[in-house]
């Protein structure tokens, strides 16, 4: 059974209207119908931009942290935990000045 795409695409220009309603755009959208700017995947919660990691992969790094913080402190493990294992992944393989620049990012 194929899994369902769960990512969003949005305005990546901070100026746009879409930005700052933080409106979900379809996936095969390229380009914001607002201001023209190319458009990326964003968080759900967060609308922080994330990276192409998968269909399921749908959170930013920080969010996986406190859903997984969140997850811990209540007794049982986040569901979602497989999805932040493979973004843990991808930034452990990095080296250190990429990955505080990725979580910089996370803040703007």
């Amino acid at each position: 059974m194929p899994t369902m795409d769960r990512r969003i695409k949005g305005c990546r220009n901070v100026h746009c209207r879409y930005n700052k309603e933080r409106k979900h755009l379809p996936l095969d959208y390229n380009y914001c119908p607002i201001c023209g700017e190319k458009v990326g995947l964003v968080c759900r919660e967060c609308f922080a931009e994330i990276e192409d990691l998968g269909k399921t992969h749908f959170r930013c790094g920080a969010c996986c942290r406190e859903s997984s913080e969140e997850g811990s402190a209540g007794g049982r493990e986040s569901s979602e935990e497989g999805d932040c294992g493979a973004l843990k992944e991808k930034i452990r393989g990095r080296d250190a000045q990429r990955a505080a620049a990725l979580r910089a990012s996370l803040f703007i």
